[in-house]
């Protein structure tokens, strides 16, 4: 009797744990909104130079730009999209969410420091200022530099506009948002087809191109706040948490 007393205490201690981790919220939400198709989208297009005076949202890094002297000259515009959830009884934010932490990673064929020619990982993050947990959209954005395209991607057919276009829609990408340090959502990328990036492989995949340390490039990915692009959209885009303590 004894021990249907205790495994029935325990089955009740099981499922009031398995209840608290469900009940557990965070400010950006770990699985896509099934209401809204597009809550996680990532854009990677090619760039116009920061001159272009269109103020369109989107249309200034979409448009195609002509080679120069056989290099590259173009940007990667990187859009993500992720909704903040506004809070509820009990959350551990408030109206404006602290801490948040974009990280953007980038499986492309490439040539690590060994020379040999591989598939190499480009990453780059930026930590946040507050964010407006109002339950809506919020765009972070990433610019991965020419010279990074030209040096790092190494593209058989040439070196033309169309083809690292091709290649910047086809790319593996994945994002990790973090909260107070800790993961709480990843997001793979949506590709041209609408077809996302099994999830489970992509994880394996980035954390085995992390631990191969010559494969890995970080802070190649650039925020808009170190490029031309600093002063545009800001209305639009979440802006970049400087650090001005000196690192202590």
């Amino acid at each position: 009797m004894k021990k249907i007393v205790l495994l029935v205490f325990s089955l009740v201690l099981l499922s009031g744990a398995v209840w608290a981790q469900k009940a557990v919220r965070y400010p950006v939400p770990v699985q896509p909104l099934k209401e809204n198709k597009s809550t996680f989208k990532i854009h990677i297009m090619p760039t116009l130079p920061a001159s272009v005076t269109n103020d369109d949202p989107l249309t200034p890094y979409t448009e195609k730009i002509k080679v120069a002297k056989g290099k590259i000259n173009e940007w990667f515009f990187i859009h993500i999209a992720f909704p903040v959830l506004a809070p509820e009884k009990n959350d551990q934010w408030d109206k404006w969410v602290d801490d948040l932490k974009v990280m953007v990673e980038v499986c492309i064929p490439g040539r690590n420091r060994k020379g040999d020619i591989k598939y190499v990982v480009l990453q780059g993050a930026q930590t946040l200022n507050p964010v407006q947990a109002d339950g809506k959209q919020h765009h972070v954005r990433f610019f991965i530099p020419p010279y990074a395209i030209f040096r790092y991607m190494v593209d058989e057919t040439g070196t033309s506009s169309d083809s690292y276009k091709k290649l910047a829609q086809e790319i593996p990408v994945l994002v990790t948002v973090f909260w107070k340090g800790m993961p709480i959502s990843y997001i793979a990328r949506e590709t041209k087809s609408g077809k996302t990036a099994d999830r489970a492989s992509l994880l394996k995949m980035f954390e085995q191109l992390r631990d191969m340390r010559s494969s890995y490039y970080e802070n190649v990915i650039l925020p808009a706040e170190f490029t031309p692009w600093s002063c545009r959209d800001l209305e639009r885009f979440e802006s970049m948490k400087f650090d001005f303590s000196g690192g202590k």
